[in-house]
């Protein structure tokens, strides 16, 4: 290893960790990542940004205060009646987006393709998904309401009280292919993210109880970079998972799962190209 890399490793542990055991401890696993990795000065790097974020900030963002701001608007009884009627696995449709690229009339989850709205695509497929959604025009469907929904990442963390032992995140705005949405549902990956390399977009997650503390770590981690200049997308939190750097457009790692049929609509232009059933776009 480069010794300069060592020593700028060293100087980040000793600013950030107190004890010499737990420096020792830092400095092999930071050093064993290197190693490991094909891109170890960035994953160094991410690791280095992690442990100060987890030393330094998570303790706010862990604290009552904040966390209890991320919730359901929908009354206790309702909540629990999801819960007893989902206790397994949870299928939850995120549906709060503003659309700032959308340029049609109405929610892009209600634009008509194939005689029915978007989402309605998603719902005839997996008739207990949980539409999560501020908008009244979604209501109609079984729903729960966000209290915060700045960023998707902020509106997902409102559905923690409902996690269980296996949780599935359908993005609204998503026309699945029926066999990639098998795929999806019956994952029995401890952790998944689905998506498409092609048009870089996610579209889905899936997750067991097991990983629910790492979830949140990196849900906290890719909201704070989204409260200081961020994007605030579910990018961010997946990067931060696979300790790449938040801000790269695209790094995947081997818990994504690419769906060579499925799209999902950003734009007007975006939407009349699958009405039209032309090829999916691509970046």
């Amino acid at each position: 290893m480069h010794p300069t890399i060592i020593k700028t490793a060293k100087s980040a542990v000793n600013l950030l960790v107190h004890s010499e055991d737990g420096r020792q401890k830092t400095y092999a696993r930071l050093i064993g990542v290197y190693e490991i990795f094909t891109t170890p000065l960035n994953y160094l790097s991410e690791n280095i940004k992690d442990l100060r974020f987890t030393l330094i900030k998570k303790p706010k963002y862990t604290s009552p205060e904040f966390t209890e701001t991320f919730r359901l608007a929908d009354s206790p009884a309702k909540i629990k009646a999801i819960r007893e009627k989902s206790p397994n696995h949870l299928l939850i449709t995120l549906a709060a987006g503003e659309g700032v690229r959308w340029q049609g009339e109405g929610l892009k989850q209600l634009a008509v393709v194939d005689k029915k709205p978007l989402i309605e695509h998603q719902l005839d497929r997996v008739p207990s998904a949980l539409v999560v959604s501020h908008h009244p025009q979604l209501h109609k469907y079984p729903h729960v309401v966000p209290a915060k929904h700045q960023f998707i990442l902020e509106t997902l963390l409102s559905t923690k009280t409902l996690w269980t032992d296996r949780t599935t995140i359908l993005l609204g705005d998503v026309y699945f292919d029926p066999a990639d949405l098998n795929l999806v549902l019956l994952c029995r990956e401890e952790f998944a993210v689905f998506g498409s390399k092609s048009q870089v977009e996610i579209f889905a997650l899936s997750f067991t109880k097991n990983y629910h503390p790492q979830i949140l770590h990196h849900l906290y981690r890719a909201l704070d970079h989204a409260y200081n200049g961020g994007r605030g997308k579910l990018w961010e939190f997946y990067h931060s998972f696979i300790h790449s750097p938040l801000s790269k457009k695209r790094a995947l790692g081997g818990n994504f799962v690419n769906l060579s049929e499925t799209t999902d609509i950003d734009s007007l232009k975006d939407y009349r190209n699958l009405v039209k059933k032309r090829p999916f776009k691509k970046r």
